[in-house]
């Protein structure tokens, strides 16, 4: 019964829901006029919207508007807050579950506390200040969805963030082919669609694979036939090779490895097969009859070390030097500020631990992977006693960005706090259902 008041109350909305996504999206790279004018019709939107819709409308509204991060503060940073203020005034907090999550808790009060006690010494005080509060909104929003995600509701959210996905892959598709304005474009040959870098496209479509790849069988998210999920999974493919990102496709390779040898048994060997040979064949048709010379000559490039990867690497270097002339950290958004010292124009770390490293100090490192890894062990267990499928796609998804995080600053990716918001849900249904337990008593 629950499970159908929401899908009535959010497919009632749908079109709504699109349509203010939509003009969000081009309200963010729009000329001043039309900022004024989509602005105020946004604006009564949104009234009408708090007014008369439910929470999970707005939720699943920001989700799909992750796929908008052109400028800052993104359409759904400020969703967000909407979100918030309708849980206070119009639902009553779940206290009990936030009581519940005291264990994910504690490692985050010591991020937290660090960041503001290094903040108290940083060189520079207002990129401190701007970078910390935006770390500090991202885990806030981390720990909503880790609230909010039920069983009933999270199908929809992932739906919402498969459809962002397609939306970003279409549009990059179409600043490829030179069909649309260059602001989707990085480069001559790169697509961003509407976020600010390629290397940050790539990942964010990541996900959206594995999820198709496993609602294939199931229709869970979306209803039809299979082959409507082969053609999201080769438009979306599409948009990462579009991207011309080594971390996303390294990411990809990562994640669906992983998926796949975690659902091995489901699978099949065969069908495993029968995927690598669509897999390999679908590459080869892009490769021979989509890419041109100009873009294989690109592409083969790509492969290889880059110039700038030097400089990441001498950044990198400097920001390990630092570490230890100070293993208490320098303070939030601190990194390129001091590796400026170490070297000429320092540029940002490229690598997430490296970046926690320096600016939080090894103590501050260490809290951040102890929440991964409660997460991760989570995930993992839950997995093994309750034999849930929807925990491989986690598992997959939240390995894949880690594995990227090495050649990227991931720390403010909101897709990336999603992912963890979901697992950490999953992994305190684990452990509260004594799963882990259960596991380690019988081994």
């Amino acid at each position: 019964m629950r499970d159908s008041i929401w899908k009535d109350s959010l497919y009632k909305n749908y079109i709504f829901i699109i349509v203010v996504g939509v003009l969000i999206g081009i309200y963010s790279v729009a000329s001043l006029y039309c900022k004024l004018i989509i602005g105020i019709g946004l604006l009564l939107g949104f009234a009408a919207l708090f007014l008369i819709q439910d929470l999970h409308s707005l939720v699943f509204l920001n989700i799909l508007l992750l796929c908008v991060v052109h400028r800052e503060p993104a359409p759904s940073d400020l969703l967000f807050i909407a979100i918030i203020i309708w849980v206070l005034l119009k639902d009553r907090p779940n206290l009990d579950r936030v009581l519940e999550m005291w264990s994910a808790f504690l490692p985050l009060v010591i991020f937290i506390l660090i960041n503001i006690i290094a903040l108290l010494y940083a060189s520079n005080i207002y990129i401190g200040s701007r970078y910390f509060g935006i770390t500090l909104y991202l885990l806030l929003y981390a720990l909503f969805i880790g609230i909010y995600t039920k069983g009933y509701n999270i199908h929809s959210m992932l739906k919402a963030y498969v459809i962002g996905a397609l939306v970003s892959a279409g549009l990059g598709l179409l600043g490829f082919l030179d069909l649309s304005p260059n602001i989707l474009m990085y480069d001559s040959y790169r697509t961003k669609a509407l976020f600010k870098d390629p290397n940050v496209l790539g990942p964010f479509l990541v996900p959206a694979v594995i999820i198709l790849m496993w609602d294939i069988d199931r229709g869970s998210i979306f209803k039809g036939k299979p082959m409507l999920h082969i053609v999201f999974i080769v438009l979306i493919f599409l948009g990462i090779v579009g991207t011309f990102s080594r971390g996303a496709w390294v990411n990809l390779v990562v994640a669906v490895s992983i998926y796949f040898i975690m659902n091995l048994k489901q699978i099949g060997l065969k069908n495993l097969i029968i995927y690598g040979v669509i897999l390999t064949l679908l590459f080869a048709g892009i490769w021979t009859h989509v890419i041109g010379d100009e873009f294989r000559e690109f592409f083969v490039m790509r492969l290889g070390l880059q110039g700038y990867d030097t400089q990441r690497f001498t950044a990198q270097r400097a920001g390990l030097i630092l570490v230890f002339e100070n293993p208490f950290g320098y303070g939030p958004g601190q990194f390129e500020y001091m590796t400026d010292k170490k070297m000429v124009n320092g540029i940002s770390a490229h690598n997430l631990y490296i970046r926690l490293l320096v600016e939080n100090g090894i103590l501050g490192f260490l809290s951040m992977m102890v929440l991964i890894i409660y997460i991760m062990t989570g995930l993992i267990c839950y997995h093994i006693k309750v034999a849930s499928s929807i925990t491989s796609i986690l598992i997959s998804i939240i390995s894949g960005m880690l594995i990227n995080s090495l050649v990227i600053d991931t720390l403010h990716w909101r897709h990336l706090w999603l992912f963890l918001g979901f697992g950490l849900y999953f992994a305190l249904e684990g452990y509260y259902a004594n799963t882990c337990d259960r596991y380690h008593r019988r081994t």
